[in-house]
């Protein structure tokens, strides 16, 4: 199966964003309860637009959503906004941890 394929979207272009994602974190976006995703690098180019969302290793994507803002986070910000992220401990990229 392709990572194209859909399971309850619609149709997904060649150049269409897909954000893969572990399953845990996945399902927590998609309830809602998580409203920040965690990366290693800030997605600029995305601000603004939809992205699809893919579980690690299942090969479908299963949901989407639209990326409001960016930025790289300090200590404090990273404390201030872990109701939002999830993760616990440490920032995990350091001082590249970006917000999605």
């Amino acid at each position: 199966m392709s990572v194209r394929d859909l399971s309850c979207c619609s149709r997904i272009g060649d150049q269409d964003p897909i954000l893969v994602i572990l399953i845990e974190w996945l399902e927590l976006i998609l309830s809602g309860k998580k409203s920040i995703e965690i990366r290693g690098e800030g997605c600029p180019s995305k601000v603004g637009k939809q992205i699809w969302l893919c579980a690690s290793g299942s090969g479908t994507v299963t949901g989407k959503a639209y990326v409001v803002d960016q930025r790289m986070l300090s200590k404090g910000e990273w404390e201030d906004l872990r109701s939002q992220h999830l993760v616990s401990g440490d920032r995990p990229y350091g001082d590249c941890t970006h917000a999605w």
